[in-house]
């Protein structure tokens, strides 16, 4: 039932335990009952508790949250906003006190006992709903569970594990997590053991598992394909979760998962890059980009603009695609100057022209034809783009004085 209950019902709830919470602090403090002296300041206290407590949560945004799927995050914003509720209602008390009603005592370390009493009155029911929410759900009746092993104890792999256990009628169960950093060996990730690195699954497809599931979304090729080939020789089927590149920064659900792919067995190895140096590099910098108007050129003005350039100029021959580029770039805030030129890498004195004109300072080369294939049945296409479109913008960068081109 706990489940179910929404932010009003926590409103009330809070209200009534709030006096209450002040009372047993009183208890706590003078180790008895509080006699017919404390009465004054401990109702001056509950007052001055229950009036700032509705407001600083909901100015923190208490009210607001949806407790069944909190996190460390909305615990951490509790604390907090209960932290300035009982700081203001032990100055407000205080200051009563000193100034106005001597008799209305409110002992200096009440207000640090009310902080711990409360913060387990207001935090105990919204945990319970979370509690109640993590519950393993029911095995559907006469459903077989398949035991699946995941490899990968990061992130990705985590992801997955909450889902196979929130979701048994998916008839999949991890029975355990693999994983080549020797420091995971041995830990215990949500009830799953992590049993070691990928050397293990010969031993684990003899004791009955018969699926792996690999969840490293950064992962190289190269390993991709080593276990791949130990499920391949030990009979398991082998799932992945999608690369990076795929994911896009989404959530990791087993509706996600697919077989592995040629794609997969020739991914990169990851490539680190520094960050910092790069906004260093880019700062207050005219920066220009070719091909500005296609996915690769219009991504890489995305990333550039939030790195503080003096003005992005992004060149293309599409003046549809430039255009809405431009405007996307120009509609979100804090943007940098942004504009769009219309040109062809093909023909060098436009280029030239450009380049004189716009004076940049670093160069963003993305004006290419990409689909191999296609170029193929017409190489003259793709030479004339391709090649000495690259040779006029190193020409046009060479004569203007270009501090980077890439």
């Amino acid at each position: 039932m706990l489940s179910k209950w929404r932010n009003r019902h926590f409103f009330v709830l809070d209200l009534a335990l709030l006096p209450l919470c002040v009372y047993v602090s009183y208890v706590i403090r003078l180790d008895a009952l509080p006699g017919a002296r404390w009465w004054p300041g401990m109702g001056l206290l509950a007052v001055v508790v229950m009036v700032t407590t509705p407001l600083v949560f909901r100015r923190a945004g208490i009210y607001a949250r949806f407790w069944r799927y909190a996190s460390i995050d909305e615990l951490l914003l509790l604390a907090g906003a209960w932290s300035v509720t009982v700081v203001v209602a032990g100055l407000v008390s205080w200051l009563t006190h000193r100034l106005w009603m001597d008799e209305w005592i409110v002992p200096r370390s009440i207000p640090l006992i009310l902080f711990l009493v409360g913060l387990v009155a207001i935090a105990g029911p919204r945990l319970a709903m979370r509690v109640l929410a993590r519950r393993q759900p029911q095995l559907p009746a006469g459903q077989v569970m398949k035991p699946v092993v995941i490899m990968g104890a990061g992130d990705a792999g985590t992801m997955i594990l909450r889902e196979l256990q929130q979701n048994p009628q998916l008839g999949l169960r991890a029975v355990a997590f693999l994983d080549d950093d020797p420091l995971k060996r041995g830990m215990v990730i949500y009830g799953l053991r992590v049993e070691g690195g990928r050397r293990l699954i010969p031993q684990l497809a003899q004791d009955g598992v018969k699926q792996i599931i690999i969840a490293m979304p950064t992962a190289a090729g190269k390993q991709i394909r080593e276990i791949v080939t130990l499920c391949r020789e030990a009979g398991v089927q082998a799932r992945i979760v999608p690369g990076v590149y795929e994911l896009l920064g989404g959530r990791v659900t087993v509706n996600k998962l697919r077989d592995v792919e040629i794609d997969d067995l020739l991914r990169r190895a990851p490539v680190q890059t520094d960050i910092a140096a790069v906004r260093a590099l880019l700062r207050d910098k005219r920066v220009l980009i070719t091909g500005g108007g296609g996915s690769i050129g219009a991504e890489l003005a995305r990333q550039v603009a939030m790195c503080s350039p003096r003005e992005i100029v992004l060149l293309g021959h599409g003046e549809n695609s430039i255009f809405e580029v431009v405007e996307e770039l120009r509609s979100r805030p804090q943007m940098p100057p942004v504009r769009g030129v219309i040109a062809d890498v093909r023909f060098p004195a436009r280029i030239r022209r450009v380049f004189a004109d716009d004076q940049p300072q670093i160069v963003f080369h993305a004006a290419a034809h990409k689909h191999v294939p296609l170029m193929e049945d017409h190489p003259g296409e793709a030479i004339l783009n391709n090649v000495l479109g690259t040779q006029s913008v190193l020409d046009a960068a060479q004569e203007t004085g270009v501090e980077r081109l890439v």
